[in-house]
């Protein structure tokens, strides 16, 4: 007898190999009523990995008005909510965020940030940042998506208050928080703003202190990134 688990990665493993024809017969043939829910993530997580957003958006659509909520979790969740962003459907986001509220699993962190994401590339910046302040379970990648949703609206200064505020909190920034944070600056520079002086400072003692302290293998990318955007600089300037 299969278990669940084991149907779930045959359907995965159906999709990988191009074979969504088997995949969907797996489907309709899956035996496991109380873990339907792992069928429906896995045509959902498929989707979402193939890019195919507009295909996980209606796979979501018909799974909701077949099963109805009680098969909705953490995982589907945060992976529509990308899906709402990717395809920038700033409504159907907002209902997710109600439902999200209603299901009581605001306090996951991964659906949290899945939120801010959500309204970042939606060009909801407003919705983003309400959600965002009295969030009580933030971590670095909350951070990263308020970032994020600034880059998004080229607004390079307020990046940088958001790295000052990281900084008094203590908050040590990874490569990706490095790298926004660097493209943030050259945008407020090529917008002829004028950043903080601490926090312009302070960004580029951080870059030479992950410099000293990662593997070239982590850094290479950032590195040529800098390239990119040190050239990119000087030809908006000329």
């Amino acid at each position: 007898m299969s278990s669940p688990w084991i149907d779930a990665a045959l359907i995965d493993m159906c999709i990988k190999c191009g074979r969504s024809g088997d995949a969907h017969l797996l489907f309709e043939q899956w035996q496991h009523e109380e873990s339907f829910h792992i069928a429906w993530n896995s045509l959902l997580l498929a989707s979402v990995r193939d890019g195919e957003y507009e295909k996980t958006f209606s796979t979501f659509l018909q799974m909701f008005r077949s099963s109805g909520v009680e098969f909705i979790d953490e995982f589907m969740l945060t992976a529509v909510l990308g899906v709402c962003g990717s395809l920038g459907f700033a409504e159907p986001g907002k209902q997710m965020h109600s439902f999200v509220a209603k299901s009581g699993l605001l306090c996951a962190r991964g659906v949290g940030n899945a939120i801010i994401s959500m309204y970042g590339k939606c060009g909801e910046l407003k919705d983003a940042a309400n959600f965002f302040e009295p969030m009580t379970c933030r971590d670095l990648v909350s951070w990263n998506a308020m970032v994020t949703a600034h880059l998004l609206l080229h607004q390079g200064d307020e990046i940088l208050k958001i790295w000052s505020e990281m900084e008094r909190l203590m908050i040590r920034p990874d490569s990706i928080t490095f790298l926004l944070e660097f493209w943030s600056y050259l945008l407020a520079v090529t917008q002829a703003q004028t950043p903080q002086r601490n926090a312009g400072n302070s960004f580029f003692l951080c870059q030479a202190h992950m410099a000293l302290n990662q593997p070239w293998s982590t850094m290479q990318p950032l590195f040529m990134s800098l390239a990119a955007g040190a050239i990119l600089t000087r030809q908006s300037s000329l």
